[in-house]
């Protein structure tokens, strides 16, 4: 080590301490609180094939600091521009190194020698900015295979490596952090450092210490003790240590009989809950300083919850052309219910075939039609007629996996050129419409869904149905209605309100009627006066992100069931 200790003499006139900078992302879970929330970056390769997309995501989710491991076969000029990305962003970086060999003799301490020569190197050719801020070791003794032959040995090892990179941190100013199993503080040693159990030990000498207390439920679960339990007794080793201590969790895939030490099988949603459960326990415990998630790979791969979402299909010919191709992509995008729009011009076992195949894979099929001629007179009753007559006859003819299991309509009056002049009476007809469908759904033993716009609530009616608002009404006589809240942004933009708020009146309506709710938004073509209506400039991506917005915010909602995505075709040519 004495060739480490000549260059950092040389060290002490260049190095500086990064401050911990402020994070811009908005607290969206309660474990975000943490004073530090941290993950280990093992890829190192993606700071060169993907930086911008990893700085993101980390600041997406609200991490604080990284521990990135080095990789020497990587240039200089790539960590560079990673940590000052990441610096500009409120991420603090630490080298991250390490592995069980690192404490098997010779070959350990060279390994140990190369690591810390690298850092010394990287961080004299830097400027502040492009520095890491710490040094994090992931060195466990008891993965080596030859370790049960001689544990104090190993441990004898460790203990020596850890002394000597606590200097080496102090004399570079670096923060000094390592991770170690929950299960250290029952581990002894008895060797050149005296005895006494290896969790105190470490505890004098390391400041930042990660405890790796891998479950997947904060209070525990089958027969398992949980995250805050296992976590305990090491906690309360670093508060009389003043040791700051990260309560470490495990997203990676690990085999069938590890599965109760990892979230890999849970969603991102159960994760969090999990994660905001053990902050509750711990955010008054003097030696808490933070969360750390093993590890970024893993957890951004993460299964998001699945958002209940169902679309509409008007272009009945694709369950001719393309009904394989159409199946794939709706399970592809997690849709639970598809409006298929009835064209008597299809023949049955199209249909039959279509849905029987959907319902294999988990989609239900919703007999969907109507325009505004149908509130439009005698000429409205026979196409409201014709579509109860095709779909009797067709429910009757098809097995019951080949059967529709709802009715669906689209009925919009506002859109008839005569609305103005007939405003009353096409509500009228509009209403007894919906009472006619709803007793046709009963008797088939079907659910009956409609789409209504978003300012409903505000539409009065008085006529031989009584006086009051549209929604209401509505609300008395169909089971699912989707709310056409047609704007491109989940909070508003451009000074218009976002899909949120406008859904808002309608949605405590519901609630009150125990109507299930369906959210829904536009991504076909638009003149350009109404661009701000519809996805369609913005893409997949951004439709993505403004979706789970909406569904963040009324998740826990009595009312809401999901949102839907008008309409098939436009939502799958989303760039």
């Amino acid at each position: 080590m004495r060739k480490i200790f000549q260059v950092l003499c040389v060290m002490l006139l260049i190095v500086s301490i990064l401050p911990k900078a402020t994070m811009a992302t908005a607290v969206k879970h309660d474990f975000q609180h943490v004073n530090e929330l941290s993950t280990w970056l093992w890829d190192t390769a993606r700071i060169v094939s993907e930086s911008e997309e990893v700085i993101h995501n980390l600041v997406n989710e609200g991490v604080s600091d990284l521990y990135l491991q080095v990789n020497a076969t990587i240039e200089t000029a790539y960590y560079q521009q990673f940590i000052s990305k990441a610096s500009s962003n409120g991420i603090r970086v630490h080298a991250l190194d390490g592995a069980p060999s690192w404490v098997a003799g010779q070959k350990g301490i060279n390994e140990q020698q190369v690591f810390t020569d690298w850092l010394v190197n990287y961080q004299s050719v830097v400027s502040s900015d492009e520095r890491f801020v710490g040094i994090h070791l992931d060195v466990e003794p008891y993965e080596h295979p030859n370790y049960e032959k001689n544990p104090n040995n190993y441990f004898k090892n460790y203990q020596t490596m850890i002394v000597q990179f606590e200097q080496i941190a102090n004399t570079m100013g670096l923060e000094f952090g390592i991770d170690i199993p929950f299960w250290y503080y029952g581990v002894t040693y008895n060797n050149i450092y005296g005895k006494g159990n290896i969790a105190e030990f470490l505890s004098q000498h390391v400041k930042n210490i990660s405890i790796m207390a891998y479950r997947d439920s904060a209070n525990g679960s089958n027969g398992h003790d949980g995250i805050n339990q296992i976590a305990s007794a090491q906690m309360d080793l670093f508060e009389k240590y003043n040791v700051k201590g990260t309560i470490a969790v495990e997203t990676g895939r690990l085999t069938d009989d590890s599965q109760y030490v990892t979230f890999y099988e849970e969603d991102k949603e159960y994760f969090y809950e999990q994660l905001d459960a053990v902050y509750q326990n711990y955010k008054n415990h003097p030696a808490f300083n933070g969360i750390a998630i093993h590890h970024y790979g893993s957890w951004m791969d993460m299964k998001a919850p699945k958002i209940p979402l169902s679309t509409w299909l008007w272009d009945t010919a694709k369950i001719v052309s393309e009904p394989d191709i159409v199946i794939s992509n709706l399970v592809q995008h997690d849709v639970s219910d598809v409006y298929l729009q009835i064209n008597e011009k299809v023949e049955l076992p199209y249909y039959q075939y279509f849905i029987n195949k959907a319902a294999t894979n988990g989609i239900q099929v919703h007999a969907l039609d109507g325009a505004p001629t149908w509130i439009a007179g005698q000429k409205g009753i026979s196409q409201q007629e014709a579509f109860l007559e095709w779909l009797v006859n067709y429910q009757k003819a098809a097995s019951p996996s080949e059967r529709f299991v709802g009715i669906h309509l689209d009925v919009e009056p506002y859109q008839h050129p005569k609305y103005e002049e007939r405003v009353n009476n096409f509500f009228k007809n509009y209403q007894a419409m919906v009472v006619t469908f709803r007793e046709h759904a009963d008797s088939m033993g079907m659910e009956f869904g409609l789409d209504i716009p978003f300012w409903y609530y505000g539409v009065m009616y008085n006529n031989v149905y009584g006086k009051g608002n549209i929604a209401e009404f509505l609300s008395n006589h169909v089971e699912n209605i989707a709310i056409m809240a047609y704007r491109d942004s989940a909070n508003g933009s451009n000074g218009n309100d976002g899909i949120i708020a406008i859904s808002a009146a309608q949605m405590k309506i519901f609630e009150q009627h125990n109507v299930k709710t369906t959210i829904a938004v536009e991504t076909g073509k638009l003149n350009d006066e109404s661009k701000y209506l519809t996805f369609y400039e913005e893409g997949k991506d951004y439709l993505t992100s403004e979706v789970n917005k909406v569904y963040e915010h009324y998740k826990d909602h009595p009312a809401f069931n999901g949102m839907a995505i008008h309409y098939y075709d436009s939502w799958m040519d989303l760039k």
